[in-house]
């Protein structure tokens, strides 16, 4: 008896995944609840647990992408049903094991570097020959980033202790050991003679490609222009900080990204068609705002870095103090990993704020979040001379940019929607409105 294992479908707006990783070898006995493989969609990745008990038969290779529902293995209920000459051919859609999956020794407790022993019940049901070899009961915990890192350094995950979640190996641990074995080099740099200036190698997949296929996508789709101001922000800055002297009462430290977030629907109050987005040749302009809030959270290795624009509902409807606790938890859910697929659709106009991140007095252009057809970028203040009524006077300045699809607005709309947020910042009481 066999159950297939599909593609799963992890949140209604996902229609395709990638296998990024198998977290068990093709042939591994593997319990119900168990981690089984990591996919990737095209804004996360995702441990998903085993619905079945069983002996695993891989059939979709890792860094292969498959639609919902597609088998990926299948769980078999004994070892002989696992080798049996057909049971592939089981499978609605049978492919090669992974070349990273080697299969199963049935006869052995050992499999490709990865404890892979049954219960002695189990064992004994399935007559499996239990190995002399000495194992570590249990299987190997580690993070996709953390065995990807040991397998570049040729470090045994084995030998290491882990002081992640449960004992799970992660990043700090892998580091921690090339520390101790600095004469430890990753194999994949300076492999051969043309690479050895290569200090590393970051392939474009899984959040990288999501990300580079999409900002290609929004140059090549759209009509795009950026402009930019500076505001007062000093204003602003003496409200924020009358709110966090009643930081207890309100339940929350107010931010200035808050404010800033306020300052952009106060905008789109007046200038309804910043909240809009161009599909099949139409100018939708939304009612509600939900804000894509860009977050950076950390790449596949130390070099690398990601973006994620989780989506904020109904900000439009929050008092500033809940918008705040809204906006920080969305921003720490999205770091921790853990927003699903529809916390990223929805969004009608996207804030990305550079702030603390790049140098004083920065300015960017930044790219449209699909199919926003704006988006906010305040950057970090700097402290410079203006005039204040007729004075000359040190003021707190903050650079904005808004991109814009041109598609959906002209000069004119863009404008008036600029001078209104501008306004807001200066005046920063029309905020707590």
């Amino acid at each position: 008896m066999s159950t297939d294992y599909v593609m799963p479908k992890l949140a209604m707006a996902m229609n395709e995944g990638t296998v990024a990783e198998w977290l068990v070898s093709d042939g591994d006995f593997v319990q119900r609840g168990e981690l089984l493989l990591t996919v990737e969609t095209e804004k996360t990745a995702y441990e998903v647990e085993a619905p079945d008990s069983g002996f695993f038969r891989i059939l979709v290779g890792a860094g292969e992408t498959r639609d919902c529902g597609t088998v990926l293995g299948v769980f078999y209920e004994s070892v002989e049903a696992l080798t049996a000459p057909n049971a592939d051919s089981q499978s609605q859609t049978p492919s090669a094991p992974a070349a990273d999956t080697p299969p199963r020794d049935t006869n052995a407790t050992v499999s490709a570097g990865r404890d892979t022993v049954p219960d002695k019940a189990t064992a004994a049901q399935n007559n499996v020959v239990t190995s002399s070899v000495p194992v570590t009961t249990g299987r190997l915990k580690a993070s996709p980033l953390a065995k990807r890192m040991a397998k570049d350094a040729g470090l045994d995950l084995h030998r290491m202790t882990g002081t992640g979640p449960g004992g799970r190996i992660v990043k700090r641990d892998v580091e921690a050991q090339l520390r101790s074995q600095p004469h430890i080099r990753p194999q994949s740099i300076g492999a051969t003679a043309n690479q050895e200036d290569v200090l590393a190698t970051i392939p474009i997949t899984g959040m990288r490609h999501a990300i580079a296929s999409r900002l290609i996508e929004s140059l090549q789709t759209t009509a795009q222009l950026s402009s930019f101001w500076e505001s007062n922000l000093s204003r602003l800055l003496e409200v924020r900080r009358q709110l966090v002297a009643k930081e207890e009462e309100l339940g929350t430290r107010i931010s200035v990204n808050a404010m800033l977030v306020k300052a952009m629907i106060y905008g789109i109050r007046r200038v309804p068609i910043a909240n809009s987005c161009v599909v099949d040749d139409q100018i939708r302009i939304h009612r509600d705002v939900h804000v894509g809030v860009a977050v950076s959270v950390p790449g596949s290795t130390e070099y690398d870095s990601g973006l994620l624009v989780p989506v904020l509902r109904h900000a439009d409807k929050l008092g500033l103090a809940e918008l705040d606790l809204a906006m920080k938890a969305l921003v720490q859910k999205a770091k921790d990993g853990a927003c699903t697929a529809d916390d990223f659709t929805g969004s009608t106009i996207t804030f990305s704020t550079t702030a603390g991140l790049a140098p004083p007095g920065h300015r960017s252009t930044p790219v449209l979040n699909l199919p926003n057809a704006m988006l906010v970028g305040p950057s970090t203040p700097k402290d410079k001379p203006w005039a204040v009524e007729g004075e000359i006077k040190i003021q707190t300045v903050l650079p904005v940019s808004v991109t814009f699809d041109h598609r959906a607005l002209d000069g004119d709309p863009a404008v008036r929607f600029m001078n209104a947020m501008h306004e807001a910042i200066e005046n920063p009481n029309l905020l707590l409105l």
